[in-house]
C-alpha cells in the first residue's frame, strides 16, 4: 500500500478497489503460494539451495540491510531498510549476530528530527518482535519521562504516542509469551479507560492495537468476567471492547475501530460467548438512530466476521441485520454489508441446520443484485459472489457454475474499468476455469486501460491455470513502464508458478535507467521471491550512484523476499478495517499515516 503501488484512480476512496487494496492479501496469500511452489517436490529449491539462501540471508543480506541504516545514508534508504530488517524479524537478526545493531540504529532513527523516519522506527522496533523493547514503546505511548529519556527529546508528540501503540499491536502478534501481551494490554487499557483526554489519533491507535493482542481463553461465564480489567484474559478484553463501542460519550472513530478489534478477538470464541459479544453488536447495529454512520459501517464489516451460514438464532440474525443494511441510505453501510454477508454464508456453521444453510439464498441474492442493481452496486455483488464462491472452495464445497456464468455475462458486457475489474477478481476467486475466456477477451480489450488490466492479469492468476502463463507474459513485456499493472502481471505469473519470471524481471531491472521502471521491478521481484531476485537487489542497494528511492524501493523488496510472516505487517491492521473511519494516521485519507510507510 506504498504510495506508487498503484496508478492514480479518481479519488473516490467509496469504492470497491479501495476495500480491495485493503484486504487482498487475504486472499492471494501469495508469500504461501509462492514458497510452497518452491518447497514442493516438483519446485526448484533443494535442501542445500535453502540451506544457501539462509546462509545468503545471515552474510549478505542482513549485513547490507544493516549498512543502510547509518546516519550518512538517505532518508528513503534508511526507512525501507529499517521495515525490511523489522520484517525479517529478530531470530533471524539475533542468527546473523545483527540484533545489537539493529537495537542500535533503530533508536537512533527514532530519536531522529525527521518525522517519517522517526515514526518508521517506532512501528519497526514493534515489528521486529524483540521483546525487551516492549517497555520502551510503553514509555512513548504514555509519554512519560522515561520515554523522552530514551527518546532524547524533551516532549513527546501525538503522532509518537499513537505511532509506539500500532508498534506494541505488531509486537504481540510477533511474540508468543502472553505474560508480554497481557502487559501490552494493561498500558493500552490505562490510555483508553484512566486517560479520557487522550488525542483520538492515540485512542484509536490503541484499541486498532488490542484487537492484535489476543490473551488466552479464561473459560469464564458471561457474567463472570469484569471488563474494567481487559488484560486478564481474552473475554475482558471483549467485555471492554464491547463497552467501548456501546459507549456514546466516546468518539465515533474510536468506537467504529473498536468494533473491528472486538471481530477480530472473537476468532475461535467459545459459542456462549460468540453469542453474548455478537447479540451485542448486534442490538448496536440496528439502533440505526444512535449509531453514527462510521460505527454501522465497521459493524458491518465487524457482523460479516462474526456470523456464519448455519441456522443458529445469533446467525439468522446476523444475515437478516445485513439483508436490511444492503438497502441503506449510506452507501459504503450498504456495500460493506455485501460484502459481509457473502462471508458469513461461505463460513460454514456448527449449530442448527445445515453447516452451509444460507450460501444458496445469498447466492441468489447477490445475482439479483447483479442482474437488476444500480450501477455503483452491481461491482459489490460480484465481489461478493467471488468471496461466496472463494470461501466454498475453502471448505470443500463446489460454488455455483451459475453464478460463475452470470458473472462471465457481466464481464463480457462491461465496459467501464470499474466494472470489469470486479467481475474478472470475482471469477478469479471462484477459480471457475472455464470462464477463463472471458477474461483473456477482456485483457486484450483493455490493452491500454491499466486499472482494469492489472485487475484482469491478477484473477487470471487466481484461476491457477498454468496455460494463462503466456498472454500474461505478454502483458509483463508491455508494461515495463507500467509499474502498477507489472506488479500484478508479475503476482499472477508467481501464483502461476512462472520458474523464469524472477531472473527475467532481474534482467529487466539490471538494464533499466528509467526511476519508475526501476521502482516498479524492484517492487515485483519482491513479491516474486527467489535467489536471482534478491542478488539483484543487493547490488542495486549497495550502488550508490542510483537515486535514492530506487535504493530504498530494494531494501523493501529485500525484506519482502525474506520475510518471515505469512503476510505483509500492514496487513494486521488493514484487513477488516474500516479504512473509511479515518484518522490522521490511518484510513483512505492519510497520505502520511501507518498503512502509507514502505
Amino acid at each position: 500500500m506504498t504510495p506508487d503501488s498503484a496508478p492514480e484512480f479518481p479519488d473516490d476512496a467509496e469504492r470497491w478497489q479501495e476495500w480491495w487494496a485493503h484486504n487482498e492479501e487475504r486472499w492471494l496469500d501469495l508469500r504461501t503460494r509462492v514458497r510452497s511452489a518452491q518447497a514442493s517436490p516438483e519446485g526448484r529449491t533443494t535442501t542445500h539451495e535453502r540451506a544457501a539462501d539462509a546462509v545468503f540471508l545471515s552474510q549478505h543480506v542482513i549485513p547490507a540491510l544493516i549498512a543502510s541504516l547509518a546516519d550518512d545514508q538517505p532518508e528513503a534508504v534508511r526507512r525501507e531498510a529499517l521495515l525490511a530488517l523489522a520484517e525479517i524479524g529478530a531470530p533471524e537478526l539475533r542468527r546473523a549476530d545483527a540484533a545489537d545493531d539493529f537495537n542500535r540504529l533503530a533508536l537512533q532513527a527514532a530519536r531522529s528530527p525527521r518525522q517519517a523516519l522517526a515514526e518508521s522506527a517506532l512501528v519497526a522496533i514493534g515489528l521486529a518482535g524483540g521483546d525487551e523493547h516492549v517497555r520502551k514503546l510503553v514509555h512513548v505511548l504514555h509519554g512519560c519521562g522515561d520515554g523522552t529519556a530514551w527518546l532524547e527529546t524533551g516532549r513527546i508528540s501525538d503522532r509518537q504516542r499513537a505511532f509506539a501503540a500500532y508498534g506494541l499491536g505488531l509486537a504481540s502478534v510477533q511474540s508468543e509469551n502472553h505474560d508480554l501481551r497481557r502487559y501490552v494490554v494493561h498500558h493500552l487499557d490505562m490510555t483508553l479507560a484512566r486517560e479520557p483526554g487522550a488525542p483520538d489519533d492515540v485512542r484509536t491507535a490503541c484499541v486498532q492495537a488490542m484487537g492484535l493482542a489476543a490473551l488466552p481463553w479464561c473459560d469464564r461465564g458471561t457474567d463472570e468476567v469484569d471488563g474494567r480489567i481487559p488484560a486478564e484474559c481474552r473475554e475482558s478484553q471483549l467485555v471492554f471492547l464491547t463497552e467501548l463501542v456501546e459507549d456514546r460519550r466516546e468518539d465515533r472513530i474510536v468506537r467504529a475501530h473498536a468494533a473491528t478489534s472486538v471481530a477480530r478477538l472473537l476468532v475461535g470464541a467459545p459459542e456462549a460467548w460468540r453469542e453474548e459479544i455478537g447479540t451485542r453488536l448486534c442490538k448496536q447495529f440496528e439502533d440505526r438512530r444512535d449509531t453514527p454512520r462510521e460505527l454501522r459501517q465497521s459493524l458491518a464489516l465487524a457482523l460479516g466476521m462474526t456470523g456464519d451460514s448455519d441456522g443458529d438464532a445469533l446467525d439468522k440474525r446476523v444475515r437478516r441485520d445485513l439483508e436490511k443494511a444492503i438497502a441503506s441510505t449510506d452507501q459504503p453501510t450498504r456495500h460493506f454489508a455485501t460484502l459481509a454477508l457473502a462471508e458469513t454464508a461461505a463460513r460454514p456453521g456448527i449449530g442448527a441446520g445445515e453447516p452451509l444453510g444460507a450460501a444458496a439464498s445469498v447466492r441468489r441474492d447477490m445475482l439479483s443484485q447483479l442482474a437488476r442493481g444500480k450501477s455503483t452496486q452491481r461491482p459489490w455483488a460480484g465481489l461478493a459472489l467471488g468471496l461466496l464462491g472463494s470461501g466454498l472452495n475453502e471448505c470443500g464445497a463446489l460454488p455455483s457454475e451459475d453464478a460463475s456464468r452470470a458473472l462471465a455475462s457481466r464481464l463480457g458486457d462491461a465496459r467501464s474499468p470499474e466494472e470489469v475489474g470486479a467481475y474478472a477478481l470475482a471469477l478469479g476467486l471462484r477459480q471457475d476455469g472455464q470462464e477463463r475466456g472471458a477474461i483473456e477477451e477482456k485483457l486484450a480489450d483493455f490493452a491500454g486501460r491499466d486499472e482494469a488490466r492489472g485487475h484482469l492479469a491478477l484473477s487470471l492468476g487466481l484461476l491457477g491455470a498454468r496455460n494463462a502463463q503466456e498472454p500474461l507474459r505478454t502483458v509483463e513485456l508491455d508494461s515495463s513502464r507500467r509499474p502498477w499493472v507489472l506488479r500484478q502481471t508479475s503476482v499472477a505469473l508467481a501464483m502461476l508458478d512462472d520458474g523464469e519470471l524472477p531472473a527475467r524481471l532481474s534482467r529487466e531491472l539490471s538494464a533499466t535507467k528509467s526511476l519508475p521502471e526501476g521502482v516498479g521491478l524492484a517492487h515485483s521481484l519482491g513479491r516474486v521471491g527467489g535467489r536471482a531476485a534478491a542478488e539483484t537487489l543487493l547490488a542495486r542497494l549497495q550502488d550508490p550512484q542510483l537515486p535514492d528511492v530506487a535504493r530504498g524501493a530494494c531494501a523493501g523488496a529485500l525484506g519482502e523476499i525474506h520475510a518471515r510472516g505469512r503476510f505483509p505487517w500492514q496487513t494486521h491492521y488493514a484487513a477488516g478495517a474500516n479504512y473509511l473511519a479515518g484518522t490522521r494516521l490511518f484510513g483512505a485519507g492519510s497520505t502520511d499515516g501507518l498503512l502509507a510507510m514502505p
